[in-house]
């Protein structure tokens, strides 16, 4: 009975059982997959690059794998990510002339990782030219992001994208933000789901799964991260909580199954297969449920190797991490698990099968979302976090002299910073700062991104991203699906519609729209 919950538990997380069978359709038979094996240009293939899109065409662009670090429920960007200034940045604009800066003890743990020089910032007030945004005016990065900008090989590689919405509540920004279309639209998927139906079409030998999301425990963003709208239910990603155990790993065991049940197994499922034929002959009628029942089998069979990803412990919390910067916030020790998520990802990504790994992130401090606790407290934990971030991602990411033993090669891989949302420009009072989706920044890092460090957009001296640079989260998937080898237009994903007034502007193409997804929000 165990081993039999474990199976089922497995099949639910992998979005191929029960009502998920019944979910979208696929381009093609996922028996006639096979006939696009080597030829996935072939008219038909799902999820194909159409055309030329700026030197980007099916044959020459099987895309970059994609990173997403999602920073859940609101990081604060104006401490980080967009410090604006003339000769250098002003610490009093957006309200931090006013906080406690000096609460934040960079110092602390020094000489346990990740607290190690020289990405330690000598004082809060560290800060690094990063680029001219659109319109005129410096912006730095600021000290929490000192493990990135201190590694030239990272930072001449990073583009920032202003962005722009109206979703006020965690509960509608978090599923616009992470699939580009609102609640209670029926297409609405996350990017994995695309890349994983894209994966499936493209190389139907590879039977384990290219997308995950990994999390802690993060309030609605695993769910809206791993949706499939009207995607077939196995291009859900895979979902994975990191826990101080191996719970999941070892529910992949197919221990007690002999081999004569695999083999009746397979013999009952080709007996229904069979059943599909005309009059015995031929291919299988086209039924999406069957298409779902038969890669569930599949991935059943093959759980061992699926677990053969997970070794050595890699999705066990690893709480040997010591924390900085200390600060006021930090009232009892709280290991978070992005070190842990980080690793996982480079794994899956440099020798595994992954094509796109989500890590939701929420903090040292447990969080990004504070409210009522001290106007100095936002900063502070939102600056800790980050810098957490920053060092963890900069460890996995190779350099032949900076850093050997990283696994990452932006070469292959693009990494995507994400948020909900900004926090307010001003301080309110004793809560700190509070939501504002008006103006804030995707993050882009390596893949396509390459000859200096660059940003699209412009937000204001009130914190608004002006109107001709109001991008939405909706280009923003898209140029990652593109980045990815998906086409943005296939069936299930975006419509000329969907796309911001930022990107629709002077054109009205799908062909259009891919050209300047590629030129203006990738900068390639």
């Amino acid at each position: 009975m165990t081993n039999n919950r474990a199976r089922r538990e497995f099949l639910r997380l992998l979005g191929v059982g029960g009502a998920r069978l019944a979910l979208g359709a696929l381009g093609v038979s996922a028996f006639a997959r096979h006939a696009f094996a080597d030829d996935h240009c072939a008219t038909g293939s799902w999820g194909r690059l159409v055309g030329n899109v700026g030197g980007w065409t099916c044959d020459n662009h099987s895309g970059y794998k994609i990173l997403e670090i999602y920073l859940n429920l609101g990081a604060s960007q104006w401490e980080s990510f967009w410090l604006p200034g003339m000769g250098s940045p002003n610490f009093s604009d957006y309200g931090m002339g006013s906080l406690a800066l000096s609460d934040l003890d960079w110092g602390a743990n020094t000489g346990d990782f990740p607290c190690q020089a020289p990405d330690i910032p000598a004082d809060f007030d560290d800060a690094q030219l990063f680029s001219t945004q659109s319109g005129g005016g410096n912006i730095y990065w600021g000290a929490p992001t000192r493990p990135i900008y201190q590694r030239s090989n990272i930072f001449s590689r990073c583009r920032m994208v202003t962005q722009y919405h109206d979703l006020l509540p965690h509960e509608a920004a978090i599923p616009y933000v992470l699939s580009g279309l609102r609640l209670g639209n029926a297409r609405r998927a996350g990017a994995g789901t695309a890349i994983q139906h894209r994966a499936r079409v493209v190389e139907p030998e590879q039977l384990l799964p290219v997308s995950y999301v990994l999390h802690r425990g993060a309030f609605a963003s695993p769910d809206a991260a791993s949706v499939t709208g009207t995607h077939p239910g196995f291009a859900r990603p895979v979902v994975i909580r990191i826990q101080d155990d191996n719970a999941f790993v070892n529910s992949l065991a197919r221990s007690g199954v002999s081999s004569e049940s695999d083999e009746l197994f397979l013999a009952l499922r080709h007996e229904y297969r069979d059943r599909l034929r005309f009059r015995g002959a031929g291919s299988p009628v086209r039924s999406t449920d069957f298409e779902g029942y038969w890669v569930a089998a599949e991935l059943l069979e093959n759980a061992p190797a699926m677990q053969a990803l997970f070794g050595d412990n890699i999705l066990v919390r690893d709480t040997n991490v010591a924390t900085c910067p200390e600060h006021p916030a930090a009232t009892e020790p709280n290991t978070p698990a992005i070190k842990t998520m980080l690793d996982a990802a480079a794994s899956l990504l440099s020798s595994g099968p992954a094509r796109y790994v989500c890590a939701i992130d929420n903090g040292i401090t447990n969080t990004y979302d504070t409210h009522g606790d001290g106007s100095s407290m936002h900063l502070l934990r939102t600056s800790a976090n980050i810098y957490n971030v920053m060092h963890h991602l900069a460890d996995i990411i190779h350099h032949p002299v900076d850093n050997p033993d990283g696994t990452l090669d932006l070469d292959d891989t693009m990494v995507v910073i994400n948020t909900d949302f900004n926090r307010t420009p001003g301080i309110n009072g004793n809560n700190g700062r509070d939501h504002w989706p008006y103006g804030y920044l995707t993050t882009f890092i390596g893949g396509p991104i390459s000859g200096g460090q660059s940003i699209l957009g412009r937000i204001d001296n009130a914190g608004f991203t002006e109107p001709q640079y109001r991008y939405s989260a909706t280009d923003m998937r898209a140029a990652v699906l593109l980045a990815a080898g998906v086409d943005p237009f296939a069936e299930n994903n975006y419509r000329v519609s969907d796309f911001s007034e930022a990107i629709q502007s002077g054109i009205a193409t799908e062909a259009q729209i891919r050209d300047r997804l590629k030129g203006d929000i990738l900068g390639v």
